[in-house]
């Protein structure tokens, strides 16, 4: 088949037209387009995106948080319900968009090129947004509402205040938002987790600041604590450091507001008292799991607590303080640990103990249970002893002596073995 020239020209001019237009709509498209390196990761609607090219306007709450690290949950977190962006030791991209109402809370050295630009679909100003600086911290900001720092000082610096509010922190000289509170970490301070408010972390008080032996006691809740409340070994506070969480204070739960919301306890292995009155009175908790390195037990520990059906005493636990189980009247079976050598008088008093394992070969003396320690349990309790054969030879005999004595609470239907 012969194509004439005229047809020849038209096809090809038909070509270069096409050229043209595909040049010119290139040319015209968005040029906010990322590159995702392979350890370059974003943050979109909670959720990391870590394939292909990112375009701008895909990356949210509305806006962009960039990080060049390979796990960008270690710099940012989103909680979308109290919507709280925070941020540490990190650099970004942008933090823009539609942020009205948020909090951004930061920590360690962070940075970002933008914050707080105007609402691209109804050309609205992103206002009420807080910065919370947490201690030690610090956020410099390239441009805020389209304002830069260095060559529009002043303006920049109007809108920071105009539509920022900031907390434990204020803006310098330089543009950047610095804390005011320092990062230092001293004996008997009263602190959360780093990063953390008394909304969502609890309260510790700093008992050793030595390194390798820093430590802390575990005070109080979280303000929102509910359900399981796990206290844990060790926690990093303002300072950056880890620091054991080696005791439980007095009245920890007993003295907070929601102690009813609190089902069960876990407790850290760094543990090694629990306070007096600690769980006193917490009347909706079932189950305690006390830790492995347990030693003391305080006095009315969790005394009240009526529902407790779980709280067995670990092999570490040497002293168990008065009434510190009294009546709690669902606490049915017990397993005393291996190194119990005192236990308190009205220790587990009307509780509604039926069935009671021993594995302490220490209780040999009667001095070393106190008075109604086991006073009106339930009519039909038993006590089992656990031991080896050579701890047996030595205190099995003395020990169901001792647990026969009437005045720690024995009743004639008890059955010893």
């Amino acid at each position: 088949m012969r194509v004439s020239k005229k047809s020849s020209k038209r096809v090809l001019s038909f070509i270069m037209a096409l050229a043209v237009a595909l040049t010119m709509c290139i040319g015209f498209m968005p040029q906010k387009v990322l590159a995702a390196a392979e350890n370059f990761q974003a943050l979109k609607d909670g959720r990391v995106v870590t394939s292909g090219n990112i375009s701008y306007d895909d990356l949210c709450i509305s806006g962009g948080f960039l990080a060049p690290v390979d796990d960008v949950s270690k710099i940012v977190s989103w909680d979308a319900t109290t919507k709280t962006l925070t941020i540490t030791d990190g650099s970004f991209d942008d933090i823009s968009g539609d942020i009205s109402g948020i909090t951004i809370v930061v920590n360690g050295n962070c940075s970002t090129r933008l914050i707080g630009a105007v609402d691209k679909d109804n050309g609205n100003v992103s206002t009420g947004i807080t910065i919370q600086m947490n201690p030690g911290a610090k956020l410099t900001i390239d441009q805020a509402y389209g304002k830069n720092k260095t060559t529009e000082a002043a303006a920049y610096k109007e809108a920071i205040n105009t539509y920022v509010t900031i907390k434990g922190g204020k803006l310098a000289d330089d543009g950047s938002i610095v804390s005011t509170e320092s990062a230092e970490v001293k004996k008997d301070d009263e602190l959360q987790e780093k990063g953390k408010t008394s909304a969502d972390s609890a309260t510790y008080k700093v008992t050793g600041t030595d390194e390798g032996k820093r430590s802390v006691t575990y005070e109080k809740p979280a303000e929102n604590a509910s359900g399981t409340e796990e206290i844990k070994a060790s926690v990093i506070l303002k300072d950056g450091n880890e620091y054991k969480v080696t005791a439980i204070g007095d009245g920890a739960f007993k003295n907070f507001e929601k102690k009813d919301d609190i089902a069960k306890i876990i407790i850290g292995d760094n543990v090694e008292e629990i306070g007096k009155n600690a769980c006193e009175g917490l009347k909706n908790v079932k189950e305690v799991k006390i830790g492995k390195n347990v030693k003391k037990i305080g006095a009315k520990a969790f005394k009240g607590c009526v529902a407790l059906t779980k709280c067995d005493v670990p092999d570490n636990v040497e002293e168990i303080g008065e009434s510190a189980n009294e009546g709690c009247k669902k606490l049915t079976k017990l397993t005393i640990g291996k190194k119990v050598k005192k236990i308190g008088k009205k220790a587990y008093y009307q509780s509604g103990l039926k069935n009671i394992k021993v594995k302490s070969s220490k209780l040999t003396k009667a001095s070393k249970i106190g008075k109604n320690a086991f006073g009106k349990i339930n009519k039909k309790a038993k006590v089992k002893m656990k031991m080896t054969k050579s701890e047996a030879r030595k205190a099995k005999a003395p020990t169901i002596k001792v647990f026969k004595n009437k005045k720690i609470g024995y009743v004639k239907t008890w059955s010893v073995s």
